[in-house]
């Protein structure tokens, strides 16, 4: 007898405004399944899982395997599941995050395909270039905090509003 294996899609928005919907992130991995099943040899035979979406507000600093819906993700994975995810930055945020994953990958023995980011993670060097990527969306989160950091210290200094404009009203 033989057992399937899945690929089960993962999803994360940390807000309403969220650029790429859980909407779109699921249409981005069901499309991919559907092309790698016809193009890649060894997605021929995997089964699609669902998609599994966190709830809003969910913030990129949670590590995955302590998010509900990312330790749920994870129970359910076999050696031989792939977790499939549209975008580097919906999974992981920080180089801790990405560490214990590719940690955890070795022992459990699944893989992991992130969509924009084709890096194989079955060698030294791909785990090396995919901690080197957790490193750089890391100082780029920091690096966006700091910026939003001063304009705020600037719109206090010179006497301008730092919130949003109550309904009706408009912020210079």
């Amino acid at each position: 007898m033989t057992t399937s294996n899945f690929v089960r899609a993962y999803g994360r928005a940390s807000s309403d405004e969220q650029v790429v919907s859980p909407l779109q992130q699921e249409a981005a991995c069901k499309d991919a399944f559907s092309l790698f099943q016809r193009v890649k040899p060894d997605w021929g035979n995997m089964v699609w899982g669902g998609f599994f979406c966190e709830a809003e507000n969910t913030s990129r600093t949670t590590k995955f395997r302590e998010r509900p819906i990312g330790c749920l993700v994870l129970a359910s994975t076999k050696p031989g599941d792939i977790i499939l995810v549209s975008a580097y930055d919906r999974i992981f945020g920080s180089t801790i995050d990405v560490c214990e994953t590719i940690e955890l990958i070795e022992q459990r023995q699944f893989r992991l395909c992130i969509l924009d980011l084709d890096v194989d993670l079955s060698g030294n060097l791909g785990k090396a270039v995919f901690k080197l990527i957790g490193v750089i969306k890391e100082l780029e989160v920091e690096e966006t905090r700091r910026r939003n950091r001063e304009h705020i210290a600037y719109r206090k200094s010179v006497g301008l509003p730092t919130n949003s404009a109550p309904i009706g009203w408009k912020i210079a």
